[in-house]
């Protein structure tokens, strides 16, 4: 169709150019206009002359069209714009939809029913009828019929075909066609309900009997996307004329990062309802460097500044076209997963309204809106006029580690009947441990000062154990670290037991976390010390303490040489690539000496490193790390070997050497009580404690004793639990006393245990065994350095092969030359030793982040 408007006629009341209007006649000046054509919802045609013509899109499109003639003559006094309407003819046939979406069909509509799509002008909005009304698991729009329970107000729409005047044409023919049948399905008629006739699977183009003008029929959303449907008259096979309405489907769509791509995109929709869905770090470092963990910091309502958004994972509310004036948009969490007990779905996460930093940055859901008590789903409402304008940019942050939430939105009417819903899976990333195959970057010894707890020699003791003795140990490529007096309250030697370094990693990026234990005693200072302090706390170096309720006092078992992680291995159960976390605890009835519950639950609900623990509870202190450390070996099964406590080994070495080998060490800087001085002696010294079938130290602990059978026992659990073999472990000579009446009995290492060193690139720092003659006059027969008695050796003729060498370093030295690391042995005999701890004890470390591999593949 094409439509005209002439400007005739014209009287040009304007005067000649620059001369002014008033007073007396003013010469005529030929007018110039401009004119401008417009219709609802249309850009406007703009031409000059005096006559004006457009031709609409369709060429049958009925409605009103304004055209403008503006003057341009440059003159004082030109004449004011000419306003001309003219109605086009209507097309004979007419289809209709509520095109401006108010609830009904009426003449308004007309104007914009085939409108050209863009936002905010969608036509007919429908929302995607992906319910299940009639409960047979299958989204009510992919059951391509009609009649399956739908509810006619909330999940369809009318099409309605006005009646069809007669005379148009001699063999008339009536067509619905559709230029996109992905988005809408058109059903036969609403009284009736059949199958589709367009949509889906069905022909682009259907003949409907021109006898159903007036009639109405049905659509339903079956896809985001805007169509046209046009209704067609053909006479004899040649168009006679058409109408078309618009109808869009949409559905209200929040997205996350489900394929951890770093991308919010379509992708994501087939898995951002399952887990892992969007992955969020948990928010316990301090970027502000306040001394406040981050995710504290924003309970009133702001970020900690700009760094703290890069702690946060996005999420996207994608803009929605038609919203009904009385529609509500809400924001719910829901369904917390994964949790520790009492921690409903408003703790898991923190939602917050924008990603970027900025000023109006507030708190939507979570701890921190409101009263801070934010029910199980209560919701916030979403700005209606933001939405329809554009995407929204979420964020949130993880607050319970591990822990699994549903973010929820959902559009409901004036009635409150939810129109469309759509939800992301919100997943906190776990704390995963730090195996000790892992490079070291930096070693922690904790310095002592004299006081009531120890003397004025056990000071100068740990003042060179940690200034020199343990830097003299490490590689040069870690950076040594002294714990001072003043942040261990001056007495708290253990390193290893007040913490624990690990990570968290998100697609976007990983931070470190201390894991702090319960044990609370003078470390505890250190460990919630800020960097800016010499501590740890401060930009993406976290920290975590577990929560008591109600809280009860720590035991042995709770300090963390006794909760270790192996490198990465398998077991019949699954692979583990981060390694396996392992701790010590008591499997019997009694449950005398536990791990703190809270903890290894905890330790259960981050999956990644699956937890497995053996029977510790046979020694003193209790810990795992007295009877095994792990190295590189390249000839293991995962390419590691186990380090393990053997006390007959232990027994079948003494037994080989001079049994009056001077041991002084063992008598004269000994408070335990063995008042020997010589390998024999030790050997058959009395136990602390007698056991029924045993009295000496070497009853307890040679070939087929008590010790040799509980180690034996244990190896063997520690050998199903990482999936290894029994090459994987290289025993090692530890000699075990009976201290305790406890169970069956409890026991201390007599000599500093080889079991508990530390591993670092290249080296394991051992306690020296100080089983070795030393001093004016000492007997050395091991003239060509094989450690063996060989021919002309046994000088003193008692067949026993005396050296100034250390026969435990001998044997230790000789097992790891077949690993990648070398024994140090450094002196821990008075502050550690004496006190039931070793290397491993007085040491922490922090290692480098794993790379290449992530928790959620």
């Amino acid at each position: 169709m094409v439509i005209t408007f002439t400007l005739s006629g014209v009287v040009d009341s304007g005067g000649q150019k620059r001369q002014p209007c008033d007073p007396g006649p003013i010469p005529a000046v030929t007018p110039t206009y401009e004119w401008s054509i417009s219709r609802p919802g249309w850009a406007p045609v703009t031409g000059s002359g005096l006559v004006a013509t457009v031709a609409t899109v369709d060429m049958d499109l009925p409605g009103d069209y304004t055209c403008v003639f503006t003057a341009t003559a440059d003159r004082d006094c030109p004449p004011s714009p000419r306003v001309i309407q003219a109605s086009a003819a209507a097309s004979p046939v007419d289809l209709d939809v509520d095109s401006n979406n108010d609830g009904g069909i009426t003449a308004v509509d007309e104007l914009i029913e085939d409108i050209t799509f863009s936002a905010g002008t969608p036509g007919k909005w429908l929302w995607l009828n992906n319910d299940d009304d009639d409960g047979d698991q299958v989204p009510d729009n992919a059951d391509d019929w009609a009649g399956n329970a739908d509810d006619l107000a909330e999940d369809l729409a009318d099409l309605v075909v006005q009646p069809i005047p007669a005379g148009l044409a001699a063999d008339p023919h009536l067509f619905l066609e559709i230029d996109d049948p992905s988005v809408v399905r058109v059903f036969r008629r609403r009284a009736e309900w059949a199958n589709g006739i367009l949509g889906p699977g069905k022909p682009t183009r259907k003949q409907v009997d021109i006898a159903l003008g007036g009639w109405t029929f049905t659509m339903e959303g079956v896809a985001p996307g805007s169509t046209l449907i046009h209704l067609i008259l053909e006479d004899g096979g040649n168009e006679v004329c058409r109408d078309a309405v618009r109808v869009t489907a949409g559905e209200i769509d929040l997205d996350g990062d489900a394929d951890q791509n770093m991308i919010i995109d379509e992708a994501d929709d087939p898995t951002e309802g399952q887990l892992p869905g969007a992955i969020t770090l948990s928010n316990v470092d301090d970027d502000d460097e306040d001394g406040t963990k981050d995710g504290l910091g924003t309970q009133a309502g702001t970020l900690e500044g700009a760094d703290d958004h890069l702690d946060l994972a996005p999420v996207v509310l994608r803009q929605v076209l038609c919203l009904p004036a009385n529609s509500t948009v809400a924001l719910t969490l829901y369904g917390a997963k994964n949790v520790g007990g009492g921690v409903a779905a408003e703790d898991v996460v923190r939602v917050f309204s924008a990603l970027a930093p900025g000023p109006d940055v507030e708190v939507l859901l979570g701890p921190g809106t409101a009263t801070f008590e934010l029910p199980e789903n209560a919701s916030h409402n979403v700005d209606l006029a933001a939405l329809k304008a554009g995407d929204i940019s979420l964020a949130f942050e993880g607050l319970e580690f591990a822990g699994e939430v549903k973010l929820k939105v959902e559009v409901l009417d004036g009635t409150q009947t939810v129109r469309s819903t759509d939800t992301v899976q919100l997943k906190v990333a776990p704390l995963i441990l730090l195996h000790h195959l892992l490079p070291a970057e930096r070693s922690f010894v904790s310095r002592i000062m004299a006081g009531p707890l120890w003397t004025v020699e056990e000071d100068a003791d740990s003042t060179a154990y940690c200034l020199m003795r343990f830097p003299g140990a490490t590689p040069g490529a870690v950076t040594d670290t002294v714990i001072l007096p003043d942040w261990n309250g001056g007495y708290d030697v253990w390193a290893q037991d007040e913490y624990q370094i690990g990570f968290q990693q998100a697609p976007y990026g990983s931070m470190y976390v201390m894991l702090d234990s319960k044990r609370d005693r003078g470390l505890n200072d250190f460990t919630n010390r800020p960097q800016a302090q010499g501590g740890l706390l401060g930009p993406d170096f976290g920290h975590i303490q577990l929560e008591r309720v109600p809280a009860v006092g720590a035991t042995s078992m709770d300090a963390f040489g006794n909760l270790e992680v192996s490198p990465p291995c398998a077991d019949a159960s699954g692979n583990y690539p981060f390694g396996r976390i392992y701790y010590g605890d008591d499997p019997g009835s009694s449950g005398l000496r536990r791990m703190d519950e809270a903890l290894r639950e905890f330790l259960v609900r981050q999956k990644v490193q699956d937890p497995g623990h053996f029977e510790s509870d046979w020694l003193a202190v209790g810990h795992v790390d007295e009877f095994m450390s792990i190295v590189p070996d390249t000839s293991g099964t995962y390419g590691w070997k186990v380090l393990f406590a053997d006390s007959a080994l232990a027994v079948t070495i003494l037994q080989g050497v001079d049994p009056d080998l001077h041991i002084p060490r063992y008598t004269d800087f000994n408070t335990n009580g063995y008042v020997v001085d010589t390998a024999e002696g030790l050997l058959q010294f009395p136990l602390k404690v007698p056991h029924a079938s045993a009295s000496t130290i070497v009853a307890f602990n040679g070939p087929g004793s008590p010790m040799d059978t509980l180690l034996t026992g244990l190896k063997s659990d520690v050998e199903l639990a990482f999936g290894l073999t029994a090459s994987d472990f290289i025993p090692v000579p530890v000699l075990f006393d009976r201290v305790h009446d406890y169970r069956w009995g409890v026991v201390e290492a007599i000599t500093p245990d080889l079991a508990n060193g530390a591993v670092y690139p290249g080296t394991y720092i051992a306690p020296d065994q100080f089983l070795h003659t030393y001093g004016p006059g000492a007997l050395e027969e091991d003239f060509n350095g094989d450690f063996i008695l060989n021919l002309g050796e046994d000088t003193n003729g008692n067949q026993k092969l005396d050296t100034f060498r250390d026969p435990f370093h001998i044997y230790l030295d000789g097992v790891l030359s077949q690993t990648q690391v070398d024994a140090v042995y450094i002196d821990n005999w008075m502050v550690y030793h004496l006190h039931a701890g070793e290397v491993h004890c007085s040491s922490n470390e922090q290692r480098a982040l794993p790379t290449g591999i992530h928790w959620w593949d």
